[in-house]
């Protein structure tokens, strides 16, 4: 039986349509988009005789040694992405589709194939034996990002396609403190960079409401004739969570810039308009415009899309943040996690103040202006503000750990790092805290990238034991998903042997047949969503190659001896393929952009570009086993 049936869809059974009989199903009316469903069964034999036997559904007889191919046919029309154009009623759509021949229907299955097959051919990783596991968890969670994305459609939600319900957790929206983001992680540097297009179009429609909400007279709740009351363009009425009880009157607001709530809904719409206090989201939304460009060089994205979007970004945080006496930048009032719960009195948005969710991202996002806008020859004289900013911006807040050891907190105030004896498997554990949502203490290693293996070694020492003592509790599987956990650790490795043990064990006690992790009840509760873990094969990637203080680096942390290991065309930032096998101990670099390339070598290298002409390599002074070589679009080095 094939079903359809859904509380909120319209059914139809109509046997008196060209081909046999075909189950319909329509979506009831909606201002934004109109879609439609035609099932229908056909065997080489030609049409299958099928029954209703109930709303939305059809159940037809299957003979032995017989093929049967199900034509399912979805007819959108409206203001989505993928919508068909020009088009005004879904379910005739759907019927035109649903009429497709057998030869028709090999076309679409050959498309389907051949797609698939370009796919799969972008990159490619071989862990060896040992760590097969990993390695087919890391093909899973591609396949999953490939299933759900593509450019030009709509951009997946919490569940990707993946929907069961009429009203999936969190309505299946685009949640903005960093599930729609982490979807992303890893399509980089897998060298599939098209799948992000969906998610710069679901951004972009929310810059008129987010700059809005940036440049309302008060924040807060409050009557009308303060402003609070008033309503977006849009017909919504905002709130910004807990503002109010800073002095128990709505705070001043009128900032320059955007201020994006943390859910979006498909084509522009939302519908949760509260920042949970989280004055980060803009910034967060940042990363995946900035890693389109480091991953592709596309200076025209850059100047189009990614530029004036940062801008904007920017622009807030000159305007929201307070200097204080001693001339450092503060953030103040800005919750790490949702409405700022620490477990602790200081739980409220009055102590939310420096979160490294704003320090990190912030100064990723002022980074970027000030390399951008010197590429694209803009707003020169915007550069001593932004430089200013990073270099007087207050220190990552620290505490000490329940062993002891310093570690990141996740805002100035007192608590609030988790605890060991509150997260014991089989126990109680809601009162884990944020090892659970681990980016509030990790955001200054991943995915804000502020601190990586050149930092201050003091400052490294601070990252390892927070990623250490938090992943531990978490089994590097927290509700919140792996790509929280495990590209932070990668991001400051020095045993890259044990993180793969941590990295296998997680999958191993979280896999579903098809890979997928299904975390519920694990040492920090609760339960997460699917398609976000996509995210963690950057970290697979990053233990591979990866950029750290802008030096490309072969396997970062090092890799068990006597573990073969091979990738292919793995994509860097500076926009390289990289490819290594390590039988032959030979590294191969192609520039897509013509980028210089700058490597952390032992001892200088030897490259040699495609055509055979050695090229030279030069050491980048003052800065030790660091060496640049000019490359060119469209050229391979081999590398030894």
């Amino acid at each position: 039986m094939v079903s359809g049936g859904v509380d909120d869809w319209e059914h139809a059974w109509n046997t008196s349509l060209n081909r046999g009989p075909r189950c319909i199903t329509r979506v009831r009316d909606n201002p934004m988009v109109s879609a439609a469903v035609v099932v229908r069964v056909v065997s080489k034999d030609g049409v299958v005789q099928a029954q209703s036997s109930g709303a939305g559904s059809m159940s037809f007889q299957m003979l032995a040694g017989t093929g049967y191919d199900v034509i399912v046919s979805v007819g959108t029309v409206g203001t989505c992405d993928g919508c068909t154009p020009g088009v005004t009623n879904s379910l005739s759509l759907a019927e035109k589709l649903s009429n497709k021949t057998e030869v028709q229907v090999d076309e679409l299955r050959s498309e389907h194939q051949q797609w698939w097959v370009r796919y799969w051919n972008a990159s490619s990783i071989d862990l060896g034996k040992k760590y097969s596991l990993l390695e087919s968890f890391y093909y899973g969670m591609q396949y999953q990002i490939g299933s759900a994305s593509r450019a030009g459609k709509t951009a997946p939600g919490l569940w990707g396609p993946w929907l069961t319900d009429s009203l999936p957790g969190w309505s299946g929206d685009y949640t903005l403190n960093y599930n729609f983001e982490a979807n992303f992680f890893g399509v980089f540097s897998d060298n599939r960079p098209e799948l992000a297009q969906p998610y710069f179009r679901v951004i972009e429609r929310a810059i008129p409401r987010a700059k809005w909400r940036a440049g309302m007279k008060y924040w807060g709740t409050g009557p009308p004739d303060m402003g609070t009351g008033s309503l977006t363009p849009g017909g919504q009425s905002q709130d910004f969570y807990g503002m109010q009880s800073i002095t128990g009157l709505p705070v001043a607001a009128n900032y320059s810039g955007l201020q994006l709530n943390t859910h979006l809904s498909p084509w522009g719409s939302s519908a949760f308009n509260s920042d949970w206090g989280q004055k980060s989201v803009g910034a967060f939304c940042s990363k995946t415009f900035i890693d389109n460009f480091e991953y592709t060089q596309n200076t025209t994205f850059l100047s189009e899309v990614a530029y004036p979007f940062l801008r904007l970004v920017g622009d807030f945080y000159l305007d929201y943040t307070t200097k204080d006496t001693s001339g450092r930048y503060n953030i103040l009032y800005s919750c790490a996690q949702e409405s700022c719960y620490t477990g602790t009195p200081f739980g409220s948005i009055k102590y939310a103040n420096n979160p490294p969710m704003d320090l990190a991202f912030s100064k990723m996002v002022f980074k970027a202006l000030v390399k951008y806008s010197q590429i694209l020859d803009v707003d020169k004289e915007m550069i001593p503000l932004w430089q200013d900013y990073l270099k007087n911006i207050v220190d990552y807040p620290t505490q000490v750990s329940e062993r002891g050891t310093t570690v990141f907190a996740q805002n100035n105030a007192p608590g609030g790092f988790p605890n060991a004896s509150h997260c014991v498997m089989g126990e109680d554990v809601s009162q884990c805290g944020n090892a659970r949502y681990p980016i509030v203490h990790f955001n200054a290693m991943f995915p804000g990238e502020d601190v990586d293996l050149t930092s201050d070694s003091s400052l490294i020492g601070i990252a390892r034991e927070t990623v250490n003592v938090i992943n531990e509790m978490n089994h590097y599987s927290p509700t919140n998903g792996m790509c929280l956990a495990w590209p932070p650790a990668v991001r400051v490795v020095n045993n890259a042997e044990s993180l793969l043990a941590n990295f296998t064990k997680a999958v191993n006690e979280t896999k579903l047949p098809n890979f997928f992790p299904f975390i519920k009840n694990r040492p920090t509760a609760g339960y997460g969503c699917n398609i976000e873990n996509s995210g963690a094969t950057l970290a697979v990637n990053e233990l591979l190659v990866a950029v750290h203080g802008g030096a490309m680096r072969l396997f970062p942390g090092g890799w068990p001896t006597n573990s073969p290991v091979s990738f292919t065309t793995l994509r860097v930032k500076g926009g390289f393929l990289v490819s290594h096998e390590s039988s032959s101990a030979t590294t191969v670099i192609e520039s897509l952009a013509g980028s210089d390339c700058t490597l952390y070598w032992k001892t200088a290298p030897v490259v040699t570009a495609s055509d055979g002409r050695k090229v030279q390599v030069n050491a980048v002074i003052g800065v030790p086993n660091t060496y640049l070589f000019k490359t060119s679009s469209g050229v391979r080095y081999s590398v030894k």
